[in-house]
């Protein structure tokens, strides 16, 4: 592995951290209504009230993983040793 390679490992481990830490947040209103909340701390979700807090939007954490591993899988393909 060469140095931008290593360079493009590290910026993806950085980049899934943060979405980690700042996930998609939604809340479950009544009759399976769902309203988005943002991007919000990991340990502070967000609240509308008392009654609703906010829960991680798993499949949009995943998508945005996925399209972490595929741009950072071409870009370290792309910067591979050529000889």
């Amino acid at each position: 592995m060469n140095d931008k390679q290593r360079y493009v490992v590290i910026g993806a481990a950085v980049a899934v951290a943060l979405t980690t830490l700042f996930p998609p947040f939604h809340i479950a209103l009544r009759a399976g209504m769902f309203t988005n909340m943002g991007y919000h701390f990991l340990f502070s979700p967000p609240q509308r009230s008392d009654d609703y807090v906010g829960s991680v939007t798993v499949e949009l954490l995943l998508i945005e993983w996925a399209a972490i591993a595929l741009v950072s899988g071409a870009l370290w393909w792309l910067f591979k040793d050529k000889s």
